[in-house]
């Protein structure tokens, strides 16, 4: 790695995550990039995620900045390491998730190589619905998996089972070249690259040097100024935050991270897709895990307030939008997309009435096979959990 590279700041705010947040921290000192300044924020946490913290901190001889104090919430938290950033590019993670191993050093790669005017670039997220576990790998390679095993896992971090820390698991993809993986194997001894498609992008961190050269011309998508943000507004691209990796420079003079919301994400990539450039990495260099608070019912409800509120805030400060049709349509998408998630999170209720005002906004809707769908799933299984809740018996139509 060069060592005339720039520094990257990586903001970590911690809340309430005692049982990931050490790899977190962990995933980014794995990096194969060094030149890195790392700043965590323990945002009053109610558990054990300040005391987790400080033991990785003092672990590591204090190589980061370790900040704890009262709640103050996410945005004003990323607001407060924004701040204190002293990194030409700049973004976060939440402490429980983790970034590959090459990640830092392809999206500086990019930046470097590509125009000044790109003030952000976007990549992809794996999630641990798709993981590989030890004892899985006998299923694939018998005698050789303790082999493998080992090199995936020296220098790497592990992720734990929730509610059993003392397993691990390792996660997997398959959508890199073969070639790749077939380097994994050579190390590990092993030669025949048909069975590297099972492996996981948790190397060893010398595999990784160059992997944005591996990357395909056409898994790059380099967008104008405004062009980027209706993909945003009509949720054709995620802006996931960890997936956001910013010129820093850029992010101030956007004016960072808007303290009003609880859903900071898609305003700052809103306001940054107007001005800059955008690029779109097909790769997943993310690991984002789900889990209990941040799936929940109320959680949902939760981000889709700050949703909407985003949106009115955005149109409120970008009046020139207000007439135009891409204001109606960027409303009925997140409705119908809200409608959607609160389907499949059984909230019956907010599905209807999100699909009603999207339908609103959009009435010619109101006739498409998404709507229809909404429409008849909903009432059918409302009438289940009523019919639950009146007899205690299941119905008999399911």
């Amino acid at each position: 790695m060069k060592q005339e590279w720039p520094l990257v700041t990586i903001v970590m705010p911690a809340y309430n995550h005692e049982l990931f947040v050490e790899d977190a921290i962990r995933s980014v000192h794995n990096q194969t990039y060094q030149n890195i300044e790392l700043i965590v924020i323990n945002d009053g946490s109610r558990d054990n995620t300040a005391d987790c913290i400080q033991a990785v901190w003092e672990k590591h001889n204090k190589s980061f900045t370790y900040i704890s104090r009262s709640n103050k919430g996410l945005s004003s938290t990323l607001s407060e390491g924004l701040s204190l950033a002293k990194g030409k590019y700049f973004f976060y993670v939440a402490s429980d998730d983790m970034i590959y191993p090459y990640y830092v050093e392809v999206m500086v790669d990019f930046f470097e190589k590509y125009s000044s005017d790109v003030g952000l670039f976007v990549s992809e997220v794996t999630t641990n619905y798709g993981f590989i576990k030890k004892a899985d790998l006998g299923k694939y390679y018998s005698e050789t998996y303790e082999k493998i095993w080992d090199c995936l896992t020296r220098n790497t971090c592990l992720i734990p089972v929730e509610n059993n820390p003392g397993k691990a698991e390792v996660m997997f993809r398959c959508n890199l070249e073969y070639s790749f993986y077939r380097a994994v194997l050579k190390d590990a001894g092993i030669t025949n690259g048909q069975e590297a498609v099972m492996l996981d992008g948790v190397l060893k961190s010398n595999i990784y040097r160059g992997i944005s050269d591996l990357i395909k011309p056409k898994d790059i998508l380099i967008t104008e100024p405004y062009h980027a943000l209706e993909d945003f507004l009509f949720l054709k691209k995620g802006c996931l935050g960890p997936t956001l990796f910013f010129r820093t420079e850029a992010l101030r003079e956007v004016g960072g991270f808007n303290k009003e919301l609880a859903l900071e994400d898609n305003y700052i990539v809103f306001e940054t897709a107007l001005k800059y450039k955008v690029g779109f990495v097909h790769e997943k260099m993310i690991f984002y895990r789900h889990h209990d608070s941040n799936t929940a019912k109320s959680a949902a409800v939760k981000i889709g307030k700050s949703a909407i509120l985003t949106l009115d805030i955005f149109f409120k400060r970008h009046s020139e939008f207000s007439k135009l049709p891409l204001k109606k349509k960027a409303y009925a998408t997140l409705y119908l997309w809200l409608a959607w998630r609160h389907f499949h999170l059984g909230n019956y209720l907010y599905c209807l009435k999100y699909w009603w005002i999207s339908i609103f906004y959009q009435p010619k809707q109101l006739f498409s096979r998404s709507m229809i769908n909404i429409f008849l799933l909903s009432l059918v299984r409302r009438e289940r959990w009523v019919h639950r809740k009146t007899t205690g018996e299941e119905p008999l139509i399911k």
